[in-house]
């Protein structure tokens, strides 16, 4: 399944010959940046017009390579990270550039975010249903409950369908 999400780890390489395929754009990662393609990173190449963007990611079975384009207007480049040698990008900056917001003017809110130490058998459950973990819940529409005017989570059971 082609996907990019959160939990990836991203990194830009600036100043890239657009020409370059899979195979080159691996061995700038190699060489370049040191680094091992095939860890489930993701990197971003970049041209010095900054109009294109490649997208390089190692799947469990082979390579995936996206390609943006754009027709107008060029992707802001992210700030070098010296403290690592490297412009490694979190998820919410990635999709800031791609989406053609601006990072400097972006302003984030706090929000909870929980903690790495807590594991996966310590997940927040809902009383009524004790072993469900909160991700597996989805809510009810009130209009598919004729006379029920509040919202209920309830449990989400994998392999059964309406």
């Amino acid at each position: 399944m082609f996907a990019l999400t959160s939990g990836m780890t991203y990194f830009l390489c600036p100043g890239t010959d657009m020409r370059r395929g899979i195979y080159s754009l691996y061995s700038q990662v190699k060489t370049g940046l040191r680094r091992n393609p095939l860890s489930g990173e993701v990197y971003l190449f970049m041209g010095k017009n900054r109009d294109t963007v490649k997208i390089l990611h190692w799947e469990k079975d082979g390579f995936v390579l996206y390609i943006k384009k754009l027709e107008r207007g060029t992707f802001e480049l992210p700030c070098y990270n010296s403290a690592s040698g490297s412009y490694e990008i979190k998820w919410n900056t990635f999709v800031l550039i791609m989406e053609g917001i601006s990072i400097g003017s972006a302003k984030y809110r706090k929000r909870f975010t929980q903690a790495a130490s807590v594991s996966a058998s310590k997940q927040a459950t809902i009383p009524d249903a004790p072993d469900t973990p909160l991700s597996c819940l989805v809510p009810i529409q009130s209009d598919s409950l004729p006379g029920y005017t509040g919202r209920r989570i309830i449990p989400f059971k994998q392999g059964k369908t309406d």
